[in-house]
């Protein structure tokens, strides 16, 4: 074949490559820089509801089942083992390709006129293209079990802290990292935790159990109940 046939068919080839290399991603939106605060809020409860539809069906209401989770047993994680609970791919219109990682990491715990708050640090992660994304939002999550319900309470973003954390970690891409480190502190007002590598902090203040519209914070854990007629839904 002619030099010149040569350069043509070679040409063809790269030409036809690029195409197939590109062509399974096209039409995926990425995910937004950042993340307003109501759809934040709408993803924390997606995980709420998971984790309470967990401890339903696992624990028959105890929230202490969370001791219990596969991770925490494996020889493969660290020790001493974080309690972890993730709900990932939410909203994806396609499994792996987008979506919203959510992942919480149990901090603490806080004792106070005979009921228990557990206090989780979520991040959520948005992905696109196949891959996560950047880490978009912090914020605390607490957890009460009272009177066979588990009452929630959501914290506020915290930008700033959002900020340090990801520079720390330069610019982590999920949650929580395997090298960071929270520590809490508790009163009667509410409880700070700090990621001390960064010393990025965030607060729940005691009044932080507010309803949203439509939305309960308040959901019930059903005890005793047949596994078909079990649910965990709003009040």
């Amino acid at each position: 074949m002619r030099p010149l046939a040569w350069r043509l068919l070679l040409l063809l080839l790269v030409t036809l490559t690029g195409c197939a290399t590109r062509s399974s991603y096209t039409n995926v939106a990425a995910a937004p820089g950042t993340l307003d605060d109501g759809t934040a809020t709408r993803l924390v409860s997606i995980w709420q509801e998971k984790l309470c539809q967990y401890v339903e069906r696992e624990g028959n209401g105890d929230v202490a089942v969370l001791d219990e989770l596969r991770g925490m047993r494996s020889r493969d994680v660290l020790r001493p083992a974080r309690i972890t609970f993730g709900a990932l791919e939410v909203e994806a219109d396609e499994l792996g390709r987008d979506g919203w990682d959510v992942q919480g990491v149990l901090v603490g715990t806080q004792t106070s006129g005979g009921d228990t708050r557990y206090v989780f640090v979520v991040g959520i992660t948005g992905r696109s293209g196949f891959l996560p994304g950047k880490l978009q939002d912090i914020r605390l999550v607490g957890l009460v079990p009272q009177s066979g319900r588990l009452n929630w309470e959501r914290g506020d973003a915290n930008p700033a802290a959002l900020k340090r954390y990801r520079e720390t970690f330069r610019d982590p891409r999920r949650f929580p990292a395997d090298d960071d480190s929270f520590s809490m502190k508790a009163d009667g007002s509410g409880v700070l935790v700090q990621e001390n590598r960064s010393g990025a902090d965030w607060f729940l203040p005691v009044s932080a159990a507010k309803p949203a519209a439509g939305n309960p914070l308040v959901i019930p854990v059903i005890k005793a109940r047949p596994p078909s007629e079990k649910r965990c839904g709003s009040a």
